[in-house]
């Protein structure tokens, strides 16, 4: 028996009399019926008969001993292929047989075939891990992004290491940070970092070992120094944090972080490493 050969569980089914799905416990009982009734020893006087039920006894056997393989090997009943349309069709046991033992020759169609369609998944692979994803149109400021193209190359020629940071726009990350691995909505993704935008400005940043992210949090070229204190008005808030992801009458959330509220007026805060707040020491 060549073991490398797939068993057509559709065929098995099909001798069975069962259908595609069906419970083991199903199959079983089904299986001692035919068994039963398909028993040589059924037509002693007949013997044409009684070599055809042999024939159909060692159809049977076989498919169900192929079923139990696999119920014994994965825990659950197979999932059969599809029937293929190639007439002549053969006969039950001698196609089970054939399943069983036959293997396609060597540069047979069907081999062919194989190995063309591995081709075709190879090559798409590639072209997708290869191809520079689509970027999305960034939306941008023309002044203030004019002002921190300027401010960075200023710092570039005098040597110092330039950062982005909250309130960028997509412009001064492509300029300190290079351009992304891909985009995806409002996320910018370099290696396994991620760049988050709102409203076309850095809202936040995720920074993982391996790619990191030139990155501060403690400066924003377009927002100046501004930060947020207790007793901040929500105008205040919005000008120097931005739009919240979610707001009620007493918080704002900014994906972990969040500022509280009292009377209309910041009461307090917390700010994660994840995405920090623009809050005063």
């Amino acid at each position: 028996m060549n073991l490398n050969q797939k068993p057509n569980y559709h065929r098995c089914y099909r001798v069975l009399g069962l259908k595609g799905g069906c419970r083991w416990e199903q199959a079983r009982r089904h299986y001692k019926l035919l068994s039963q009734r398909c028993h040589p020893d059924r037509y002693p006087d007949d013997p044409e008969a009684r070599l055809a039920a042999e024939r159909r006894q060692r159809a049977i056997n076989l498919a169900m001993r192929m079923i139990a393989d696999y119920y014994r090997k994965y825990g659950r009943m197979p999932i059969p292929d599809r029937p293929r349309l190639r007439p002549p069709e053969p006969s039950a046991d001698e196609g089970l047989a054939a399943t069983a033992t036959a293997s396609p020759p060597v540069g047979s169609k069907r081999g062919r075939g194989w190995w063309l369609w591995m081709a075709i998944l190879v090559v798409a692979s590639l072209l997708w891990w290869f191809w520079p994803p689509t970027e999305k149109a960034a939306t941008v400021v023309p002044q203030p992004a004019v002002l921190a193209r300027s401010s960075l190359k200023l710092g570039m020629a005098s040597g110092k290491e330039e950062r982005f940071g909250f309130g960028d726009p997509p412009e001064v990350v492509r300029l300190v940070q290079g351009e992304p691995d891909a985009i995806k909505g409002e996320r910018w993704y370099y290696g396994r970092s991620i760049v988050y935008f709102e409203n076309g400005r850095v809202a936040g940043w995720l920074n993982r070992a391996g790619a990191p992210l030139r990155a501060d949090a403690e400066r924003s070229p377009l927002l100046g120094m501004k930060r947020i204190h207790i007793g901040s008005s929500h105008e205040e808030v919005l000008r120097i944090q931005g739009e919240p992801l979610f707001r009620s009458e007493t918080r704002w959330d900014y994906g972990p972080s969040f500022i509280e509220f009292q009377d209309g007026k910041v009461s307090g805060w917390h700010s994660s490493p994840l995405r920090p707040l623009r809050v005063g020491k």
